[in-house]
């Protein structure tokens, strides 16, 4: 392992060869360092991240593990990762070597995951805890998998959290009918409350749309973005899966509403966004406020989407055609949101399973 002193600058660097998980062999040169055991030190660690030593500390595995998957996700996505495991994970393990991250410890930080509060003082909801503990999951996963750890110790101690809500909150017709005069005089939050709940489409998906995601003639809106955040700020993104791309029906009057809307919008551009002139906060505070007023239960804005589907199955929509309208990306997802819905469609529901599996 040697290390060099550079004559010009009096500082020291390393020049050597290593091998990454895959077998590949690469050189690297490293400059900068003021003493020769700096330099030293910083190859053995380089070397113990491309070597996929399972001996490496959890926070420099981490450094790896972004440079592994960061091409592979969806920029909200990866910020959500990121924030989990910087503020919920990272600061619990940081200096503990990977292979003695036991059920022991496994079971001590997840204690301590359930016992967390947000600042408000409440609880955490138990999707979201599931959600944390499954984030460190797939983390050792990928150090089974590529970086030679004998055993995931999560397997072992169990997970934490529950998988699904609790049942989802959603309006009859009747009390959208109800909630939405409220908003007779104002025709922003009134074409998008109606496109909400006909559509069935994300908040995201709708505050990236423009006029030319419209097939006026046929009565159709196409999918495919999201208004989310991107490179720490809000932006165009792409939708959340392939599937979340579609193109769904809306209903005729909506056409009519849309129109008008657009007229009200002084120099509106085709390609811009048509609702620009909100987001995800005013439209939760509306629809609150809305539903306090006009004596409908309160939901959330995006208990519209879950809205939407119990109108469609309330007319005997089937869940195939559900799937693909809300974008899931798998049947399952659908099924095990709305499922309950069907109280008399189990053997449809059951084939529908087992045809996915023959798929």
């Amino acid at each position: 392992m040697p290390a060099y002193k550079d004559d010009k600058t009096g500082t020291w660097y390393t020049k050597f060869y290593y091998k990454t998980y895959t077998g590949k062999s690469k050189s690297k040169l490293k400059r900068g360092f003021k003493r020769k055991k700096d330099a030293l030190a910083w190859e053995d660690d380089f070397k113990a991240r491309k070597q996929g030593s399972p001996d490496m500390p959890f926070k420099m595995f981490w450094g790896e593990y972004k440079d592994d998957l960061r091409h592979e996700l969806k920029e909200t996505t990866w910020e959500g990762k990121i924030n989990i495991v910087d503020t919920k994970i990272l600061p619990f393990f940081h200096d503990i070597p990977l292979n003695k991250i036991d059920t022991r410890i496994i079971r001590k930080w997840q204690n301590e995951i359930q016992g967390m509060k947000k600042k408000n003082g409440e609880p955490y909801a138990q999707t979201y805890i599931k959600s944390i503990n499954n984030e460190l999951s797939a983390i050792v996963n990928h150090a089974v998998t590529y970086y030679n750890l004998p055993n995931n110790p999560i397997h072992k101690t169990g997970s934490i959290g529950e998988k699904n809500a609790e049942e989802q909150e959603f309006w009859t017709l009747d009390e959208f009918n109800q909630f939405i005069e409220y908003f007779t005089d104002d025709l922003l939050y009134y074409t998008v409350y109606n496109l909400l709940y006909y559509t069935g489409i994300r908040q995201g998906e709708m505050l990236a749309l423009t006029l030319e995601d419209f097939d006026l003639d046929n009565y159709m809106v196409s999918i495919n973005k999201n208004w989310g955040r991107r490179l720490k700020k809000n932006g165009v993104t792409t939708t959340k899966t392939k599937s979340s791309n579609r193109e769904i029906v809306f209903p005729h009057f909506f056409k009519g509403l849309l129109l008008k809307y657009v007229e009200s919008l002084y120099g509106y551009k085709y390609y811009e966004r048509l609702f620009s002139y909100t987001n995800k906060s005013q439209l939760n505070r509306k629809i609150k406020k809305a539903a306090e007023e006009t004596g409908v239960k309160p939901i959330r804005v995006h208990d519209l989407r879950h809205s939407h589907a119990a109108y469609l199955i309330d007319k005997d929509v089937n869940m195939k055609a559900l799937q693909h309208r809300l974008g899931h990306k798998r049947f399952e997802t659908t099924y095990n949101t709305y499922g309950h819905l069907y109280p008399n469609k189990q053997e449809e529901v059951m084939s529908l399973l087992n045809d996915d599996e023959d798929d």
